[in-house]
């Protein structure tokens, strides 16, 4: 066996080249760790991420104790999420309509429920968006008006306004 000066034979054992599959294989593993690592650092920052920021929210009431409506806005950049329930007791029936104003109150968006012409004897529950998105400065003021029905005779009970706090 003929060596090259300075090196060993037991040095130059140890230096030999791995075994190409046994190389891929701890290539392969390093590969599955980097990655669950990478994973887990991703999944940590999705979690720490700051929550979004929360909208201001106002409660809503019109109507006496035979109809009224009830409920909550939720006041987005330009549109506002609704939601609650309007209800007539008794002989009752009762709509609400929503109509939504821009800062120089002209009306940007209008919506009923239970829909247009349209009554409820119970309760009907609701949740929609009044869209302006589209509106520059978006929605300033909503108006709440609250129908009742008896018999043929159509009045209307309530109508506040609220404001975008």
């Amino acid at each position: 066996m003929r060596m090259k000066q300075g090196i060993s034979p037991r040095r130059s054992a140890r230096r030999a080249p791995a075994d190409p599959a046994t190389r891929t294989r701890s290539r392969g593993r390093l590969s599955w760790l980097v990655a669950l690592v990478v994973l887990a650092l991703g999944a940590g920052m999705l979690t720490a991420a700051p929550a979004q920021a929360s909208f201001p929210r106002t409660a809503f009431k019109a109507g006496s104790t035979d109809i009224h409506a009830d409920g909550h806005f939720i006041w987005e950049n330009r549109s506002v999420q609704v939601g609650g329930s309007v209800t007539g007791e008794g002989s009752l029936g009762a709509s609400v309509v929503f109509t939504a104003f821009d800062g120089s109150g002209h009306i940007v968006a209008r919506a009923a429920r239970p829909g247009d012409n349209k009554y409820t004897g119970g309760v009907f529950s609701y949740g929609f968006t009044l869209n302006a998105a589209s509106v520059v400065g978006g929605i300033r003021s909503i108006e709440v008006d609250l129908w009742g029905k008896s018999g043929t005779s159509v009045f209307l009970d309530d109508f506040p306004t609220y404001f975008r706090p």
